[in-house]
């Protein structure tokens, strides 16, 4: 199966609206056995970054295999919906280029968004951010400037975080609205980590 076009994407966050009455009243059921295969994915993939160590054929293999799952609308619980986010959102970045967040799938971010943003009105509180920082990496990837302000890195001294830009335009209600604090508490944190590596030298 190929990559979902954008226009496949679209037609899936239609069908959430469908799903989502029956995934709610579905939540404590028994894990159905797509939310097993799902999570067994999701803790293979976080073993292999944990562990540091590099399979991108499995790892290829996992993302395809939720695509398959996404476009036959067999997911069909709000972990399941998590656990297919994260596993799209390690998709590999795209070598070669200046931009640090070039992605070899930028459509799989957006699609993360959407599944993330799923489990989170499924009451799966943690989603949420991981749904804004899915966007923002679709965007990021795209050399646009993020919404939800999730992503900040080092630089490439390794002394200062540099937090990517952010659009002045995206509110804070929108941030809210995914459970993500205001802008101005993110920065709070970037320049309290920066202050972190700061002492960190002087000692």
């Amino acid at each position: 199966m190929g990559k979902l076009s954008l226009t496949k994407v679209l037609l899936f966050t239609l069908s959430l609206g469908v799903q989502g009455s029956t995934l709610a009243k579905q939540q404590n059921l028994q894990e159905s056995d797509v939310t097993s295969e799902i999570k067994q994915m999701f803790e293979l993939d976080q073993k292999m970054i944990n562990e540091g160590l590099t399979d991108s054929q499995g790892s290829a293999r996992r993302r395809e295999r939720v695509l398959e799952l996404v476009a036959s609308n067999r997911i069909d619980s709000a972990e399941g919906f998590f656990y297919a986010c994260i596993i799209l959102q390690h998709t590999p970045k795209a070598t070669g280029s200046d931009n640090y967040y070039a992605s070899t799938s930028y459509e799989n971010h957006l699609l993360a968004f959407y599944l993330c943003k799923q489990a989170y009105e499924l009451n799966f509180e943690v989603a949420g951010w991981y749904a804004g920082a899915a966007m923002d990496r679709y965007l990021l990837s795209q050399g646009k400037s993020q919404r939800y302000g999730t992503h900040w890195r080092l630089n490439k001294k390794g002394d200062m975080y540099i937090h990517d830009p952010v659009d002045p335009h995206f509110s804070d209600a929108e941030r809210a609205k995914l459970g993500i604090e205001p802008l101005v508490e993110i920065q709070a944190t970037v320049q309290e980590e920066n202050k972190k590596l700061k002492s960190a030298e002087a000692n």
